[in-house]
């Protein structure tokens, strides 16, 4: 079975959204190996990045929705853009980046997505170390470019 066609995401989305719920927009994280971050999409629902077919470290890279698990809590320290501007991101990433980039531990992880999504910065925090001297994997500044050509044009 593969990953979910644009448009069944998109429809998904616009289905779960629930803006009036508390945790609508939120960066969520779960602990397993490392942290997995998703966006949640309501109390009950969330999406994420992550290589297709399951946990690995490099792959097609994908969206997928879940369901949104107690053991995910919310992320602290985050600058959230407006709930309006994260629902276009979500919309947005889905034609941008889902089945056309790759997912990568190291390049463009579901951190980087997720922080793209909810607060405009492509930024992984949990990337560090001496493979990141310069601090060149934490940011992936051409994921915020081309997220924002995928972008609808603002309501004239």
């Amino acid at each position: 079975m593969g990953s979910p066609t644009t448009a069944e995401l998109i429809a998904a989305i616009q289905q779960r959204w629930e803006p009036t719920s508390q945790r609508c927009g939120r960066l969520v994280q779960s602990r397993r190996l490392v942290w997995h971050y998703s966006v949640a999409l309501s109390n009950a629902w969330a999406i994420a990045w992550g290589p297709e077919g399951g946990n690995r470290p490099a792959g097609d890279g994908c969206l997928t929705i879940h369901e949104l698990t107690p053991e995910f809590i919310d992320a602290h320290s985050v600058a959230y853009l407006p709930q309006s501007d994260i629902y276009d991101n979500l919309l947005a990433s889905v034609i941008a980046f889902h089945g056309r980039w790759r997912y990568g531990v190291q390049g463009w992880n579901c951190e980087h997505w997720a922080r793209l999504v909810v607060a405009g910065e492509a930024m992984s925090y949990q990337i560090r170390g001496p493979l990141d001297l310069f601090h060149i994997l934490r940011r992936h500044k051409g994921a915020e470019s081309h997220l924002a050509a995928h972008k609808r044009p603002p309501a004239s």
